[in-house]
């Protein structure tokens, strides 16, 4: 009873958010999309609009934008202080590690994301790559070290950016 009237309050929400252009356009006039990223919201205890904003939709599956992911393993993750990274960006193949400590072991945990794994991956398509390659390697490290260290975080979803690579 309670998950029945749960439901359709977040139905009449969706369908006001729906009709509202301060969502994304993926958002406006798709209450069934609304109330799928609301559910989403409540089951990871997160405010639903900054849900809302930051999710994208490729084919039917969601992903979170990086910044997003980063945002919400600074603040729910495992770790005790938030990811922080290290930028080589000279030579023949720049690289960044993102890199944080793991609160119950006190052990530093990190992944590295370099050129030519971003050229082999096929993310250098993005022009991004060229203009800010360390804002681009930094997102992918960051995004590869929450799915291996605190997946639950992002509830397993991927990045936008690896959403549109599939």
């Amino acid at each position: 009873a309670i998950a029945a009237k749960l439901n359709g309050a977040f139905d009449k929400v969706a369908g006001v958010l729906a009709r509202s252009t301060l969502l994304p356009k993926h958002f406006q006039g798709q209450p069934e999309n609304v109330f799928v990223g609301l559910q989403m919201a409540a089951r990871m205890k997160i405010d639903a609009m900054m849900l809302l904003q930051n999710m994208q939709v490729t084919n039917g599956k969601p992903g979170l934008s990086a910044v997003m992911q980063i945002a919400l393993a600074n603040k729910y993750g495992p770790f005790s202080c938030p990811i922080m990274f290290k930028e080589n960006l000279t030579g023949a193949n720049p690289s960044v590690t993102a890199y944080a400590v793991h609160k119950a072991s006190g052990e530093a945990v990190s992944f590295t994301v370099d050129m030519k794994m971003a050229e082999a991956e096929g993310w250098t398509r993005n022009p991004k790559y060229k203009s800010m390659p360390g804002v681009m390697l930094a997102y992918r490290a960051a995004c590869f070290l929450i799915r291996r260290y605190c997946p639950e975080v992002t509830m397993g979803m991927q990045s936008s950016e690896e959403v549109e690579d599939a």
